[in-house]
């Protein structure tokens, strides 16, 4: 490559680049401006060459900022220096400005300007100063956050934790790198293992509650959340913990005292029908016995025999009516025949009474291992409803299944009749639903034809 060509590049790659270059003679004539000098203050480099100041370029303002530079560049000191330049559109750049003396024989000839403009690199450096207080102000917000947080890999290798988590578990930071399986308890850590892949398999959170306790050896509850997270290609496990002891606490005293308050109630529903019972055994019963004898005494002595027979009829009907009232109030056929024949009993006397049919068609041994506060939850909740049933319901025809399943017991009902939305605020039904309650159990109803129905009852604890 000659001379000329060589000296062809240079000048092109000089009116390419958009740093300003020009050279400026001892006395800041302009001698030499590249094309970047129309782009930032809107004149050429022809208009320049030999007509134009630096001051005059410049202005008087911005010259006398850089005159400082100036004066010790031409004494010979290189300057560096940045500054802000306004365009002739308004726009703002940063600029690095530097001054290269240009020395002959020990004497400044010139001054050979590079200015760079800089704002990228300024605003590079604007968008990493804001990252860096973001990544700061996120360091002292998980920091300082009161919900333990972690993170750790597919492999189980805990790879963050949080000031609050460490705390929770008596960690320390230089317990992150370390496996799962050293840090926590052996159950709760297989646990977390086990559950690994649902929670890298599932496309959002997977929430579930664990236990552990503190340093005062109290135990609290957490609700914990995970969620897949990707990182640099590596699948990992991110997770918060919600320290809800306190609101589980509070759920318990709640039904504790729901359970208490249904307790009363019962037991006083239950001595108030022991009382009637007593008092129709003891008074009413043997009132209508003696009538029964003097009828029976009245008609020996030739009175009229078909008005007292009549008469003898009803109060024997009276009488059994009475004691199958007194066996409600207070079945002691539970204990002494068990629950299967009381219930059978008592389906009996619905169908004489409502002239419908009800049949106990299943009903499993074991529930007769139940003790009598057992017995008698399961009797009310059943008699009470197929009473309702029977006498609200207009049912036709009820079928009861007693089934006993996974430490539970399951009362199944289905009849023909009205929905149960006709009977739900029947007196009967709440005592029915609170009794339920008091079982820990639930009750749920489906209809499965025109007016055919269905009724799932669980006791998770019969006797309450």
């Amino acid at each position: 490559m000659d001379h000329l060509a060589t000296e062809k590049i240079a000048l092109h790659i000089v009116e390419t680049v958009n740093a300003m270059l020009a050279y400026w003679d001892a006395g800041l004539v302009c001698r030499f401006a590249n094309k970047a000098y129309s782009d930032w203050f809107g004149i050429s480099g022809e208009e320049m060459v030999g007509r134009i100041t630096l001051q005059q370029l410049l202005g008087p303002q911005l010259f006398e900022m850089n005159l400082p530079y100036i004066r010790k560049a031409l004494k010979g000191e290189q300057q560096t220096f940045e500054r802000e330049l306004r365009t002739p559109g308004g726009e703002v750049r940063n600029s690095l400005a530097t001054y290269y003396p240009d020395v002959e024989d020990g004497k400044v000839r010139g001054l050979i300007v590079h200015v760079a403009d800089t704002t990228p690199i300024r605003k590079m450096r604007e968008i990493e100063a804001k990252l860096y207080e973001s990544r700061e102000l996120f360091q002292r917000f998980m920091d300082n956050s009161p919900t333990p947080a972690w993170i750790r890999d597919e492999e189980g290798i805990m790879q963050y934790m949080n000031t609050a988590c460490m705390q929770a578990f008596e960690l320390e930071g230089q317990n992150i790198g370390s496996p799962i399986n050293e840090l926590f308890p052996r159950e709760l850590a297989e646990a977390y293992l086990k559950t690994s892949r649902q929670v890298l398999d599932s496309p959002g959170s997977v929430e579930s509650v664990m236990k552990n306790t503190d340093r005062t050896q109290r135990s609290r509850t957490y609700k914990v959340i995970r969620f897949p997270l990707l990182y640099k290609g590596k699948k990992m496990i991110a997770g918060w913990l919600s320290d809800i002891t306190e609101q589980v606490d509070a759920l318990k005293q709640e039904e504790e005292k729901k359970h208490e308050t249904l307790k009363l109630l019962i037991e006083t529903q239950e001595a108030e029908r022991g009382a009637i019972s007593d008092r129709i055994h003891e008074d009413t019963m043997q009132t209508l016995s003696s009538c029964q004898l003097l009828l029976e005494d009245i008609a020996a002595d030739g009175a009229n025999v078909d008005v007292l027979k009549k008469a003898n009829q009803n109060l024997r009907k009276a009488i059994k009516e009475l004691n199958f009232t007194c066996e409600a109030l207070s079945p002691t056929a539970i204990l002494d025949v068990g629950l299967k024949d009381a219930l059978k009993d008592s389906c009996r006397d619905l169908e004489r009474r409502y002239h419908n049919k009800v049949r106990l068609h299943h009903f499993d041994v074991e529930i007769e291992n139940f003790n009598a506060l057992e017995k008698l939850n399961t009797f009310r909740i059943v008699s009470d409803l197929l009473t309702v049933l029977a006498r609200y319901g207009d049912a036709t025809r009820i079928e009861l299944g007693a089934y006993y399943e996974k430490a539970a017991l399951r009362l199944k009902v289905s009849y023909n009749g009205k929905a149960y939305a006709y009977i739900v605020d029947i007196p009967a039904i709440r005592n029915v639903r609170n009794r339920i309650a008091f079982c820990k159990g639930d009750l749920s109803f489906q209809q499965v034809g025109v007016s055919s129905w269905k009724i799932d009852i669980i006791l998770h604890n019969p006797g309450g």
